[in-house]
């Protein structure tokens, strides 16, 4: 489905660039929080829609799928936790055990939301049947990044 959005600028853009040194793991077929992306905003307009992209970067062992998911307002977007492992292409599928990944993701959330609601966004790693993966890499540095950008729609 095509969207049209107003000729004018984005009614606000909220960034969240996470930098850990703590790995953090996965769960077989389910999908856990990495803690620190959470971001907040109040929405600007009415009948806006939010732009969604992240960036996540880990490691793997295993050599199974994983998968990035946004957590919006609580509910999870963007995810399988199912023991289809087509679901849990994005990543480290196959035989690259012991191996780096990154995930980008991008969707746009038609939030519904009212003039001046409050949302929480954050991510969420999931894994198909292993718990050998991590989001970011223990004693490294890391960077993950969240942005939401709020689109205001065309009349």
């Amino acid at each position: 489905m095509a969207y049209t959005y107003s000729a004018g600028s984005a009614l606000q853009v909220i960034h969240n660039n996470v930098s850990v040194a703590t790995a953090y793991g996965s769960t077989a077929y389910t999908y856990v929080d990495i803690p620190g992306t959470s971001i907040s905003l109040t929405t600007k307009g009415t009948g806006s829609l939010i732009h969604l992209q992240c960036y996540v970067n880990g490691w793997g062992s295993s050599g199974n799928g994983v998968n990035i998911a946004f957590k919006l307002n609580g509910v999870v977007a963007g995810n399988s936790s199912s023991s289809n492992g087509d679901t849990w292409c994005r990543a480290i599928n196959g035989a690259t055990a012991g191996r780096s990944w990154n995930v980008g993701r991008s969707m746009l959330w038609q939030h519904g939301l009212s003039l001046g609601s409050p949302a929480t966004i954050s991510l969420m790693m999931g894994t198909w049947s292993t718990a050998g993966v991590s989001a970011g890499w223990s004693s490294y540095q890391t960077y993950f990044h969240v942005t939401a950008t709020e689109l205001a729609a065309s009349s």
